[in-house]
C-alpha cells in the first residue's frame, strides 16, 4: 500500500507537442487522448518525493491564454455534436496548456499527473501519509484497521489473483448453502422468520418478530412517552439537550427504556415540527415506538441507546454548534436531519458491512455489497411508513415528501465508513470555496447535513470520558461477538475483533487519530463552536496515549507524541504555514 505520494512517472523523454495549429486536424481522437492519459502516465517503481516548490507550470501567460481560447473554441465544437461533460472539457483545457513549448519537463510531468488523476476519477481518493501507519506494526495491519472501521482495503495488496479466485468460489459455495438452508427452514416452518430481512409488503415483518404486533396489544405507549417527557427527571435532563456533554445513560434510566422515543419526540415538538408541516401527532408517537422496538435490544453498541446518543449529538450540533444557523438549513432539511439520526441503524444485526460481504449474507446480495447496511435501515425505516398507523408524512406536499426522502436517504448512506476519506476529502475541497459558505445550493445544504450525521455517529470519542469508557466496553464486546461468529463460519477474524489478542488502547487511539480526528478537525473549520467537542476529543486521546506508552514504552506512538505540538489535527509547521494532520486527498495536492 503506497503510504505517500511520489513523482513515479517513467524517465522517458517527455517531447515536446506539435504546435496547437496541428491539434485542430487531431479533434475527432479527442476522447482516445483522453482515455490514452492513464496509459501515457505510467509511474516509475521507485522515485522521490514530487516537489511542491517548482516554479508555476503557467509561466508565459500569452501561450496560456492563447490554448484556454483555443481549447475553449474546441469544446464549443464538441458541443455541437455529441454529449460530452465537465470532466472532459477540463481534460481538453489541461491537455492544450500541456502543449505550450515553454513548460518544463518537470512542469508537463506534473500537468499530466493531474490529467490523470481527474481521468481516473480519483480527486477524493485519500492519500496515507507515512506518519498515520506507524502506530502499526506493519503496513498489513494498517490496512486491517482500515478495512475494520472504513471498509476499505488496498485492492492492489489485498490478494494474490489465485488466492482471489479461491475466496470467490467459497463465497459462492457458502451463498449457495446459505440459500438451501433457508429453504429447508422455510419448509420446516412457515411461520419462522429471520431476525433482519430485507423490506417487504408485509410491513409487520420489518422489526423483530418478539415487537412486531405489540404497539397495538398492550399499554398505549403514545401515552407513556407524552407522561415520561413530563416527569421532572427527564425534563431537567432534556433542557440540557444542546449540550456535548450529555450523558446517554442517565437520561437512558431516567426514561425506563423509552430514551429513543422521548428524545425524538422532544425535538421534534420543540423544534415546531408537528404544528409547523402539520403531522400527525397519533401517527409520528406509534412510528417512532416502533422505530424504538426495531433496534435490537441485545446488541451490545448498535442499540436504541445508540440512536438516540447520535440523535442527541445531531440537536447539539444544530442548536450548541450553531449548523443550523452556519449552514442556512431550511426546516424540512432540519427535520429531515433529526429523523435520520433516529432511523440510521434500524434494525442493525450487530455485524458490520464486512461481515455480511464475505459471509454472503442475503442483505449483501440484494444490495450489491454496496452500503448494505445503510441501505437497509432507510429503506427498513421507510417501509414503516406504509403502515397508515405509522405514516405521520400524509399531510406533507407531494414534493415535500420527495425532498424529505432524497434528504434522509443521502444522509443515512453517509454513515457508510467506506465513504468517510471521500467524504472528508470533498468538504475540505468545498471549503476552500467562498460559495461553499454561503450554502445557497441544496448540494452543500446536503454535504453539512451528511457531514453533520456522519459525525454524530462517530462521536462518542468526544463525550466526556466517563461516558465515552461505556460505550468502549458496548463497541468492543460487539466487536468481539463478531470475532467470535467469524470464527465459527472459518472466515477472517477482523482486526481488532480477536477477543484473545486484541488492544483496546491501541484500537481507540487508532480509531480517534485516523478517523474521528481528522473529521472534527475539518468540522470544527465548518463550526467554530463546536471547540468544546474537539477538547474533549484531545483530552481522551491523550488517555489513551499514555495507556499505549505504558503498554509500549518503545512503540513509535511515543516518538510521534514528543513531535507534536499545536491545536487538535495540526502538525508543527512554520509560522505561516500549519499543516493538517494525516490524511489529505489528491485534490487537495493538486490545488497546491
Amino acid at each position: 500500500m503506497a503510504l505517500s505520494l511520489r513523482s513515479s512517472w517513467d524517465s522517458e523523454k517527455v517531447d515536446d507537442v506539435p504546435p496547437l495549429e496541428e491539434d485542430s486536424r487531431r479533434r475527432d481522437s479527442t476522447s482516445s487522448d483522453s482515455s490514452s492519459v492513464s496509459s501515457d502516465m505510467r509511474r516509475r517503481s521507485s522515485g522521490s518525493e514530487l516537489s511542491m516548490e517548482a516554479p508555476s507550470p503557467f509561466a508565459g501567460s500569452r501561450r496560456v491564454s492563447h490554448a484556454l481560447s483555443y481549447s475553449s473554441a474546441m469544446s464549443s465544437s464538441t458541443m455541437s455534436g455529441d454529449i460530452t461533460s465537465h470532466v472532459e472539457e477540463v481534460l481538453l483545457i489541461l491537455k492544450s496548456i500541456e502543449n505550450i513549448s515553454v513548460l518544463t519537463v518537470e512542469q508537463k510531468m506534473r500537468l499530466r499527473y493531474c490529467m490523470e488523476i481527474i481521468a481516473q476519477n480519483r480527486l477524493y481518493e485519500p492519500i496515507m501519509q507515512r506518519s498515520i501507519s506507524s502506530e502499526f506494526d506493519n503496513d498489513d495491519e494498517f490496512e486491517g484497521f482500515l478495512e475494520a472501521f472504513a471498509g476499505k482495503r488496498d485492492r492492489k495488496r489485498s490478494f494474490s489473483g489465485s488466492v482471489q479466485a479461491a475466496q470467490l468460489v467459497r463465497r459462492a459455495a457458502d451463498i449457495m448453502r446459505s440459500r438451501v438452508a433457508e429453504k429447508k427452514a422455510r419448509a420446516a416452518s412457515v411461520t419462522a422468520a429471520p431476525i433482519i430481512e430485507p423490506p417487504s409488503p408485509s410491513h409487520e415483518r420489518l422489526t423483530r418478530p418478539e415487537s412486531a404486533m405489540e404497539h397495538f396489544q398492550t399499554r398505549n405507549r403514545g401515552s407513556s412517552v407524552q407522561d415520561l417527557t413530563t416527569t421532572k427527571r427527564v425534563t431537567q435532563l432534556l433542557e440540557r439537550v444542546h449540550d456535548c456533554d450529555f450523558d446517554i445513560f442517565e437520561f437512558k434510566d431516567a426514561c425506563q427504556g423509552y430514551e429513543l422515543s422521548i428524545i425524538v419526540y422532544h425535538l421534534f415538538k420543540n423544534y415546531q415540527f408537528l404544528t409547523q408541516f402539520d403531522l400527525s401527532k397519533d401517527a409520528f408517537i406509534n412510528y417512532v415506538q416502533r422505530i424504538q422496538d426495531g433496534y435490537i435490544s441485545t446488541n451490545p453498541y448498535h442499540n436504541a441507546t445508540h440512536a438516540a446518543d447520535v440523535t442527541q449529538a445531531v440537536a447539539y450540533f444544530l442548536m450548541g454548534a450553531r449548523l443550523y444557523e452556519t449552514a442556512k438549513l431550511t426546516d424540512l432539511e432540519t427535520m429531515s436531519l433529526v429523523f435520520a439520526a433516529a432511523i440510521h441503524d434500524f434494525q442493525h444485526p450487530g455485524l458490520n458491512n464486512v461481515f455480511h460481504v464475505r459471509a454472503g449474507r442475503p442483505l449483501a446480495i440484494l444490495y450489491n455489497d454496496r452500503a448494505v447496511l445503510e441501505n437497509h435501515h432507510v429503506a427498513a425505516a421507510f417501509g414503516l411508513l406504509q403502515n397508515e398507523h405509522c405514516n405521520f408524512l400524509t399531510r406533507l406536499s407531494d414534493e415535500q415528501k420527495r425532498a424529505f426522502r432524497e434528504c434522509v436517504i443521502a444522509a443515512v448512506l453517509s454513515t457508510d465508513m467506506s465513504q468517510h476519506f471521500k467524504e472528508l476529502g470533498v468538504v475540505k475541497s468545498k471549503l476552500q470555496t467562498v460559495e461553499f459558505m454561503k450554502f445557497s445550493q441544496l448540494e452543500d445544504r446536503q454535504l453539512a447535513v451528511n457531514m453533520a450525521l456522519h459525525a454524530a455517529d462517530v462521536s462518542n470519542p468526544t463525550r466526556p470520558l466517563p461516558v465515552y469508557l461505556r460505550w468502549i466496553d458496548r463497541v468492543m464486546e460487539e466487536f468481539f461477538a463478531q470475532g467470535d461468529e467469524e470464527k465459527r463460519l472459518g472466515l477472517p477474524v477482523s482486526m481488532f475483533m480477536d477477543r484473545s489478542n486484541s488492544s483496546i488502547p491501541k484500537c481507540q487511539f487508532g480509531f480517534m487519530d485516523v478517523i474521528v480526528q481528522p473529521l472534527f478537525t475539518v468540522f470544527n473549520q465548518l463550526l467554530p463552536d463546536l471547540s468544546p467537542a474537539c477538547e474533549s476529543l484531545a483530552r481522551n486521546k491523550a488517555h489513551f496515549q499514555k495507556q499505549l506508552d505504558e503498554e509500549h514504552p518503545h512503540s513509535p506512538l511515543r516518538r510521534r507524541a514528543s513531535m507534536r505540538s499545536g491545536p487538535v489535527g495540526f502538525l508543527p509547521g512554520s509560522p505561516q504555514v500549519r499543516q493538517p494532520l494525516h490524511v489529505r486527498s489528491t485534490s487537495d495536492l493538486i490545488k497546491q
